[in-house]
């Protein structure tokens, strides 16, 4: 039991604090530390099955992690119980740092009282190869629910990003279709337009000159007039008037800026 205790700690990277004299009451055995962690369900079932395992006390016990100050269980679960086997709850979830101890009780009391009785150490005739088995069968949901987790983040990072969709505060803009969506509604940009508010966003919340506005979008073409831009903004304004959140500011005499936020 003092095993289980020190594994606990280890796992949890605490190679200081100790393990408290184990209290025995009946068929219950009480794990207590001296210091407050955290701790992963998945810890508490793979120390504790793996240590039960190789001991040979007993395939039928219940595990309980109770909180020393209100001595509620809060996390509990049973192996090998005919009512309930093997139910291990709440896998994945982090408990937060407090006082706790631990309670492993012993459910199949005959087999414990005749282990006591003979005195003898279980590990001497216990096959080993059954102990291997134990051992793996217990940790292997362990390891295919933290291969899942790891399989899931990974598949959630690599998936591809659009560079052609463009969230600009609500609304979302499409440059290589040239439609804004905001309300499940979308609304067609003229190529103009959609190269004006991509210059614009390229530089979001920062005021940009009205004649590097005119060199970007029209280039050398020769096909506006000082108006022309002044029109397009107007047109754009109102394509993005339902958001509330994007706005095109006029800042006079030197340019135009989109604000988001």
């Amino acid at each position: 039991m003092r095993m289980i205790g020190h594994e606990i700690l280890t796992n949890l990277s605490d190679t200081t604090s100790r393990v408290l004299p184990i209290e025995k009451s009946d068929n219950e055995y009480r794990i207590a530390f001296d210091t407050e962690f955290e701790f992963e369900a998945e810890i508490i079932v793979a120390v504790v099955d793996s240590n039960m395992a190789k001991s040979g006390i007993t395939s039928d016990y219940l595990v309980e992690v109770v909180s020393c100050e209100s001595e509620n269980v809060v996390y509990s679960y049973t192996i090998g119980n005919a009512v309930n086997p093997n139910f291990m709850p709440c896998a994945g979830r982090v408990y937060p740092e407090d006082c706790y101890f631990i309670v492993i009780t012993v459910l199949d009391v005959k087999n414990l009282e005749s282990d006591m009785a003979s005195g003898e150490d279980q590990d001497l005739h216990i096959p080993l190869y059954k102990s291997l088995f134990s051992s793996v069968f217990l940790i292997l949901p362990v390891i295919f629910v933290i291969g899942l987790i790891s399989y899931l983040k990974r598949k959630k990072r690599s998936v591809p990003v659009n560079p052609n969709l463009i969230s600009i505060g609500a609304t979302l803009f499409d440059k290589r279709n040239m439609t804004l969506s905001y309300n499940n509604e979308s609304i067609d940009l003229s190529s103009k337009e959609a190269e004006l508010l991509t210059v614009l966003n390229e530089s979001v919340n920062e005021t940009i000159d009205r004649n590097e506005i005119l060199k970007k979008v029209w280039g050398d073409e020769g096909d506006y007039v000082g108006r022309t831009l002044d029109v397009f903004i107007s047109k754009l304004r109102k394509k993005l008037d339902g958001d509330e959140s994007v706005k095109i500011v006029n800042a006079r005499g030197i340019g135009y800026k989109l604000v988001v936020g």
